[in-house]
């Protein structure tokens, strides 16, 4: 499943993620301001936007190594490839690795609450 998406790190003293588009997810007002945490496992792009091919992991969990192995990435138009994945299960060491493994440069780890509202989207 492949959603595009546009959205912005605000980094500031109370941290969220402000998702642009698409509109759907944009006017959902459970989603207007979504909390997070940066784990700074390589470069952090401070102060910018990010526009990306956002894919919903599956499973989702992403604590198997066969995860989302078939899916084709070669005639994307981006260059960031963004991994929708969900917290627990195994650690977010393993998980960020994996998605490393198969080219992913950003790592989105929803919370359960937030589940609901963007995978049915």
């Amino acid at each position: 499943m492949f959603i595009f998406a546009l959205f912005t790190l605000v980094l500031s003293q109370n941290e969220s993620l402000i998702i642009l588009s698409p509109q759907q997810l944009a006017n959902n007002s459970e989603l207007q301001q979504i909390p997070f945490n940066i784990a700074e496992f390589s470069y952090v792009p401070y102060g910018q936007s990010i526009t990306g091919v956002l894919e919903v992991a599956n499973p989702y969990s992403v604590c198997s190594p066969k995860f989302n192995r078939s899916v084709d990435r070669s005639g994307e138009q981006s260059n960031v490839k963004i991994l929708l994945l969900q917290r627990g299960g195994c650690t977010m060491t393993k998980k960020t690795i994996e998605a490393q493994l198969l080219g992913y440069q950003i790592v989105l780890m929803i919370m359960r609450k937030l589940r609901k509202q963007i995978l049915h989207y």
